[in-house]
């Protein structure tokens, strides 16, 4: 991050440094915080106030690799990357010589960010483009919309939103994070350790632009995908795919099948009025 002037009032000791409350230009936002830096006798350690905030960041590829990915994995190893986020932290204390015994507990703000698909990102959208081809061979009315496409250099959007985080024994959980995968939506939610690990799900509704007329009941209708593994080699349980395919499937027999019924009552309504 590219750090910019400021005036800094400290106080220093034999065993700490102290930042009385400070702003520094960051990335072309602003960074406000209070704490105290121990360093004698070891570990080293550092305690921020609560209220520190950071403000208006520009996000940058080198940014999403180095941490945001441990909040938002869908975003990891992303080529491109624009937008600004801020942060408000509830509390902070940061063992540089032992992270395991890191606390960190607050709150993202993502004002608006967008970046190309990472691994993660391309299995969802690849899982998503072929559920949407079945429920498009299976509508009965050719008009359902073409859903995310299986394109490993598809936009990924966060919209405006604030998300919830904490850092606990090397573990990094959030809470509801929204993204825009092409046309899909998704929400994750889970932990992943200091170490890459994954245990955290995504959560796709089923948009009915996607379905057909003959499909609608299924609209709105969630995908839960359990996703471990780790971050730089995800792994994606499709089980929650197969499950839905063949509800469209049976749905798509069903609504055919009502279909002709209703034909044939027609039909015949129609002989017995003539006579």
């Amino acid at each position: 991050m590219e750090v910019g002037q400021a005036l800094v009032p400290v106080i220093l000791t034999e065993t700490s440094f102290k930042v009385e409350q400070a702003q520094i230009p960051i990335n072309q936002g602003k960074l406000a915080f209070a704490g105290q830096l121990h360093y004698r006798p070891g570990p080293v350690w550092i305690h921020l106030e609560p209220g520190t905030t950071a403000n208006a960041i520009q996000l940058t590829p080198e940014m999403t690799d180095r941490w945001l990915k441990y909040v938002a994995p869908l975003v990891a190893n992303a080529t491109r990357i624009k937008g600004t986020l801020g942060a408000q932290l509830d509390e902070a204390t940061i063992v540089f010589d032992q992270p395991q015994q890191t606390q960190v507990a607050g709150r993202i703000n993502i004002s608006k960010a967008e970046m190309t698909a990472g691994p993660l990102a391309s299995q969802i959208i690849q899982g998503l483009g072929s559920l949407t081809s079945l429920a498009d061979g299976l509508s009965v009315q050719p008009d359902a919309r073409p859903g995310p496409s299986p394109s490993t250099s598809s936009l990924v959007t966060l919209p405006p939103q604030t998300v919830d985080f904490s850092v606990r024994q090397g573990i990094v959980n959030h809470e509801r994070l929204y993204l825009q995968l092409d046309r899909a939506q998704v929400i994750t939610s889970g932990r992943v350790a200091f170490d890459g690990s994954l245990n955290m799900i995504a959560q796709i509704p089923l948009d009915p632009r996607w379905l057909g007329r003959d499909l609608q009941q299924l609209a709105g209708q969630v995908v839960t995908l359990p996703i471990d593994g780790s971050i730089s080699r995800p792994s994606l349980d499709s089980s929650s795919f197969r499950q839905i395919a063949a509800q469209l499937g049976t749905q798509a027999l069903q609504s055919t099948a009502e279909n002709y019924l209703q034909q044939q009552l027609n039909k015949g309504l129609d002989k017995i009025f003539r006579w």
